[in-house]
């Protein structure tokens, strides 16, 4: 379905773009509104102007045709359109038109600007704090990597300190050995000097010499 707004080029508004038919007991029944404008779609030589409330448009031919999207007319049914159109082929009212949607195109841009260099200074700080703070984990990380060595070497020493202390400790058990053996030899000469006493003075040359003994220490005594 299409619709034809005029016959030369103009500068138009629309307004309104209600379609009507009738349901299965005859009751008129609205099937697009202009609540959305959206099943509105422009042919070639139409441009669309910005607006909310009104659908505003310049053809630049002869023949503007403005298509009803989505839309399929049942043949069995009867349509009404109801249109609220204002259109006009005054050049000047044509270029103003042009030139105001030219002038809200450029403020919109402007905006968008100012709105894209704060998002981007915005960005660019964010950058910044990133760079410092990766700067600092940098830092850290070498202090941690330095730690790290410093806690390797010590790790290191102990190791060798360990290495060395048990063969310290080996090595004091040899020597420890060496000294057991010593002693248990000097006990063994001990007590066999022990049992060679016992059996001297059990002996009985021994008791025989013993008043000799006792003189012998009177005598010295005096």
């Amino acid at each position: 379905m299409r619709f034809d707004p005029s016959n030369t080029p103009v500068y138009g508004e629309i307004t309104q773009f209600n379609i009507y038919s009738t349901d299965e007991l005859g009751n008129k029944i609205i099937i697009k509104d202009t609540k959305d404008f959206d099943f509105l779609k422009f042919g070639s030589g139409m441009v669309k102007l910005k607006g909310n409330e009104k659908v505003r448009f310049i053809s630049t031919n002869n023949d503007p045709v403005i298509i009803i999207d989505d839309f399929v007319m049942d043949r069995q049914k009867k349509y009404w359109v109801e249109v609220g159109v204002n259109i006009t082929n005054k050049l000047e009212v044509i270029v103003n038109e042009v030139i105001g949607d030219f002038n809200e195109v450029i403020g919109d841009f402007l905006v968008l600007e100012d709105k894209h260099i704060g998002q981007i200074k915005e960005l660019e700080w964010k950058i910044s704090d990133t760079h410092e703070k990766q700067s600092l984990i940098k830092q850290e990380l070498e202090k941690l990597e330095g730690n790290f060595k410093l806690l390797q070497d010590e790790h290191h020493q102990l190791e060798r300190d360990h290495k060395e202390l048990i063969r310290e400790r080996e090595q004091l058990i040899l020597d420890l050995k060496k000294v057991s053996e010593a002693l248990q030899i000097k006990q063994q000469s001990l007590d066999i000097k022990e049992n060679l006493l016992d059996e001297l003075m059990n002996s009985m040359s021994w008791k025989i010499t013993k008043i000799f003994r006792i003189l012998a220490k009177k005598f010295r005594a005096k």
